[in-house]
Order: C-alpha cells, then sequence, then structure tokens
C-alpha cells in the first residue's frame, strides 16, 4: 500500500528529526468513509504549522479540545475533562518536551493507563494536514498549541492507528486517561438533587465527568455524541436574593463551532442571566463565548443527557471508602472463558475469586463494597468489546472455594442488575454480611480470551483472592 506523501517544507525540514517507523500511515491504517474534503493530504510537523509552536500555551485547559473530522468525541471529552485536573495532565504528558529549538528530536512520549499500569507511547510529531494545511483531526484553540493533536495521534498508536478511534465509549477514554473508578450511570436512575450534590462535589474535586445526549438535534445538542460536564452551581435569582437555581456546565468538544451550543434556558446571552450578580458570575467563569461550553438548569440536564459517566479517585457511592483490593486475571481460550450461565459446566470453568468480609460498617450490620470489573481494551487486537459481568454467591463453608457447576445450579446470586455489558468496566455497589463469597467474573460469549483487572472498594478491609 503506497505511503501518504510527507510534507518537508518548512523551517528545519527533516534533517536529523525522528520519524516514527512504527506508526503506520497506509491508507488502510486510516479511517475509511471520510469525505473527500476530510482525506490528509500531508504530514507535518508543528514547526510547519506555527513559527512558535508549543506543547502547552499557558497550560492545559478544557477550552483548548477542538474536535476535527475524526468521530473521536469519546476520547475528545475526556481529554477536556483532564485539562481540568494537572496532576493527570503531567501524568500523561511528561514535561519539559518541546517541538521547536533547543532539544528539538521531533520525538514524544505520552502514557496511557491499561489494566493497572501505565504504558509509554512514542511518536514523531508528524501531524496530518488537509489540502489546504490545516490540521485535520484534533487541534487546540490556539494556533501555538498543540497538545490536543499530539495526544490524539499518541492515543490512535496506542490502538493501532486512526482508523481504531473512529467511534467508542466514553469510559474507554477516560479510563485511558486516568486509572481512576469509571462508572457508567443512567441519569434516569439518580434523584436529581442526589445527582446535583455528586455533580457538585466530584466538580470541585476535578473528578472527570462525560455524558451524551440520545435522539435527535435538539436545542444546539447533538444526539449521539460526548460532552464533558465542567461545573455545577446553585444560584439565586434577584441578584441573590430569590428563588434557587442548579445549574450545571457542560462543553461540547467541537469546541467554537456554530451549532455546537445549548440553545434553551440559561444559554449563552440569555437574559436570565441578568438576574445573577456579576461577582456570581465572575465566581462561575461566565461569559459569553461560542467556545462549546454553555450552562443549563438541572431539569433540562436530565432531560437531555441520558447517559453520564464518572471517573473519580472513589466510587461516587463511596467517597469515603479508605481500601482498595486488586486482582489481575485472564478469560483463557478453552481453559477459563466459560460465557454465561446457560450452559452452568462451562460457566463454573470461569475465573473465581474468594471475597471474605470480616467487618461491618460503622453502625451497620452489613459492609459495604463496591467491586469493579475492568476488561483489556486494545482496540488493534480488538475492535469491540466483550459483554462482561460479575456474579457473587454466597460459598459453601467459612473458607471460599471454587463452586463447582453442580453447586452452581438453582444457587441463587447475590444482588440485582448483573446482566452483561459491553463496557471497559461493570461496577456493582453490594451491602454483604459478613462471610465467605465467590466471585465469577464471564464474558456473555464463551472463549473470548481477554485479561481483566478487578478492583473491590470498601470502608473496613475485606480479603480477596483468585480460587
Amino acid at each position: 500500500m503506497p505511503q501518504l506523501e510527507l510534507s518537508v517544507a518548512g523551517a528545519g525540514g527533516e534533517a536529523g528529526l525522528f520519524r516514527d517507523p512504527d506508526f503506520c500511515t497506509d491508507a488502510d491504517a486510516l479511517p475509511a468513509g471520510l469525505p473527500d474534503d476530510f482525506k490528509i493530504c500531508a504530514w507535518k510537523r508543528p514547526h510547519e504549522l506555527s513559527p512558535k509552536p508549543r506543547m502547552f500555551v499557558g497550560g492545559a485547559s478544557r477550552s483548548d479540545v477542538v474536535q476535527g473530522a475524526l468521530g473521536d468525541c469519546w476520547f475528545l471529552s475526556a481529554c477536556a475533562a483532564v485539562a481540568q485536573n494537572q496532576e493527570l495532565v503531567k501524568q500523561v504528558i511528561p514535561l519539559g518536551q518541546v517541538l521547536c529549538g533547543e532539544g528539538y528530536s521531533g520525538a514524544l512520549t505520552f502514557r496511557f493507563w491499561r489494566l493497572g499500569h501505565w504504558e509509554t507511547v512514542r511518536i514523531d510529531d508528524r501531524l496530518p494536514v488537509d489540502d489546504s494545511g490545516q490540521l485535520l483531526y484534533a487541534r487546540a484553540a490556539h494556533p501555538d498549541e498543540f497538545w490536543v493533536p499530539l495526544l490524539e495521534k499518541a492515543f490512535a498508536k496506542f490502538h493501532g492507528g486512526y482508523a481504531h478511534l473512529q467511534g467508542g465509549q466514553r469510559s474507554e477514554g477516560l479510563l485511558s486517561l486516568s486509572g481512576l473508578t469509571v462508572q457508567d450511570e443512567t441519569v434516569a436512575d439518580w434523584d436529581p438533587e442526589g445527582l446535583f450534590k455528586v455533580l457538585e462535589r466530584e466538580t470541585r474535586r476535578h473528578a472527570l465527568i462525560t455524558c451524551a445526549a440520545t435522539g435527535p438535534f435538539k436545542k444546539g445538542l447533538a444526539g449521539e455524541h460526548s460532552y464533558s460536564v465542567t461545573g455545577a452551581r446553585r444560584v439565586r435569582l434577584g441578584k441573590g436574593a430569590g428563588e434557587e437555581v442548579r445549574l450545571v456546565r457542560v462543553r461540547n468538544p467541537f469546541g467554537r463551532c456554530p451549532d455546537a451550543e445549548w440553545s434553551g434556558a440559561w444559554r449563552d446571552g440569555d437574559s436570565r442571566w441578568d438576574e445573577i450578580d456579576q461577582p456570581t458570575k465572575d465566581s462561575m467563569e461566565f461569559k459569553v463565548e461560542e467556545d462549546g461550553e454553555f450552562w443549563m438548569e438541572l431539569n433540562d440536564f436530565t432531560s437531555n443527557f441520558k447517559h453520564i459517566t464518572f471517573a473519580t479517585k472513589k466510587p461516587v457511592e463511596m467517597d469515603d471508602a479508605k481500601y482498595c483490593e486488586v486482582l489481575h486475571g485472564s478469560w483463557e481460550k478453552g481453559i477459563s472463558a466459560g460465557g454465561n450461565q446457560s450452559d452452568m459446566k462451562m460457566f463454573a470453568t470461569n475465573p473465581q475469586f474468594s471475597l471474605i468480609v470480616n467487618e461491618a460498617d460503622e453502625e451497620d450490620d452489613e459492609c459495604s463494597v463496591v467491586l469493579e470489573l475492568i476488561q483489556e481494551n486494545d482496540r488493534q487486537k480488538c475492535r469491540c468489546l466483550e459483554d462482561i459481568a460479575l456474579f457473587i454467591y454466597e460459598a459453601a463453608g467459612p473458607a471460599a472455594q471454587r463452586l463447582s457447576a453442580e453447586q452452581l445450579a438453582g444457587k441463587p446470586e447475590w444482588g440485582e442488575g448483573h446482566e452483561h455489558l459491553g463496557r471497559s468496566a461493570v461496577t456493582y455497589k453490594e451491602s454483604l454480611p459478613r462471610g465467605a463469597y465467590v466471585l465469577i467474573a464471564s464474558t456473555f460469549r464463551p472463549d473470548r480470551p481477554r485479561a481483566f483487572l478487578l478492583r473491590a472498594h470498601s470502608r473496613r478491609p475485606v480479603q480477596l483472592r483468585a480460587l
């Protein structure tokens, strides 16, 4: 397959600069089905696109992220969320990397999380441009800033090429950029006030939160598109003396594009903002600007966004958790990838784990435990996520041992809603009496080899081990 043309025009040329031999620019490694206007015409380095290229201009900011021709809003909404957490920015993008001048080599490194480990990805700084010489995929709002397109390219290499970034789940991007506890939630399952309190708390902590609208384009909101949640505030009308209103701040990764913002109540320029005093608006970073970011009332948020994803240091339902047990496991074809419960003999071959609960929470007879099952996500090896689930059973005795097909037959599961889901991670909160339990990690389809990570969060110590 012929290589696409590499532009070598511009200051410094290609002499002595690193060119990544492992990043494929063949046509079949690039997204298919894009209009001709969105095809890569050349590859250029930042110093060919800007006279003063820098990784950051004034640091990383959520307003930097602008989506391009790729359908990777699921990743870019996570990038905008990460930009609010400088600790994570430094983890993902090592400091001190330059794009011109002294020390410049054309080589850059980035880090992504996978199953408990941070993996380093090395790329060159060549970026795809269109026939007008403009960046084709993601870019930063400032013309001299390049962390956004370079991070996108590194993530493309992490998964085998730009083609593998077309379409994805919000949880995938959040996990890869943080390694935090990721929880996919259905907005309708939450009490509105309870949800708002979580949004207030977690946005103050710079947690990563993304959401998705469904259905057709409505009042500036695009269906099947990922947004980031960047703030939540209670304000009072009448310059602080009137009714309380709960507002949520949301950002569209398309950024400075026409029709990229909410056009309903509390939109930029809405007369309702005249009811809010200026110091409050300043503290909210409110501005009337076509930047993809907007505020909306909580009721409008819950009516239009059906799904919300949190990436937090501790589970949102247990922000006072003190303990976290971690185990690695895998489904091996023909050995331990037994599939679902339709065939109990096969199901019993799945990886099993012992969970021992010896202490209850304070002022309670049970121990609250949040369990995470996280599957390996390598889009180059396997384009689709497996449908996964974690099942909980009471052990047959005080010391948990593997459960056989005969023991599982007719044995009730502990808890509800443990159906198989095609997500990067599935999370369950359980209140368990003292005792021994057996956990079974399962894919829906048998013989689907894949590694996974199991985490157990709790307020009191628990014991987790493989059986």
